[in-house]
């Protein structure tokens, strides 16, 4: 079998455990182009206070877990990318206090378009950020649920990001999108 990560998807994926569907492979190209151009204009989030910068930082992210443009790799090829972005915006993640369940279950949030939840997450772990933006509140019980579930791909504490996907039966594909992400191909 040819590698795959690294290499974008022909195929649909979802989340393993959780249904939620990633961008249609037709749109993964122009939603990389949006997002990072976007990013772009954006100078790449630098010259933000902590708390801006971890409110687009969790849009963004969400947004580029949602295109997903990988079958394997996406996690930490993102991991990667979220650290360089954030160390050059002047923002580094403090890792050491990231819980790799937490931080998955938050980013399968902001797939769903609640981006709060992770933000929050993500600005009480900046080096520069606000100490106790949002984290010391106890998780939503459905991003809970998420987190238990993703213990199961993550079983040993430690560990690198991995997200894991499975192709979705053509019977089953997602459509063009009914959520804020849905007009770019993303969505149920």
């Amino acid at each position: 079998m040819p590698a795959i990560a690294g290499r974008v998807r022909d195929v649909d994926v979802q989340a393993t455990g959780t249904g939620i569907p990633y961008c249609r492979p037709e749109f993964i190209d122009e939603n990389l182009r949006t997002l990072f151009g976007r990013l772009d204009r954006e100078n790449y989030l630098a010259g933000l206070s902590g708390r801006e910068f971890a409110d687009r930082l969790a849009d963004r992210w969400g947004e580029l877990s949602a295109i997903h443009p990988f079958r394997d790799g996406n996690t930490r090829s993102q991991a990667v990318y979220i650290t360089t972005l954030a160390e050059r915006a002047g923002h580094p993640i403090d890792w050491e206090r990231v819980d790799v369940d937490t931080l998955r279950a938050l980013r399968l949030n902001a797939v769903a378009g609640h981006e709060r939840p992770l933000a929050d997450y993500l600005a009480d772990r900046l080096v520069s950020g606000e100490p106790g933006a949002g984290s010391s509140a106890q998780l939503d019980p459905d991003i809970q649920r998420i987190a238990d579930l993703s213990r199961i791909d993550h079983p040993s504490p430690g560990r690198q990001p991995h997200a894991r996907e499975e192709s979705m039966p053509r019977s089953r594909t997602p459509t063009r999108g009914h959520d804020r992400r849905g007009d770019r191909g993303i969505g149920e």
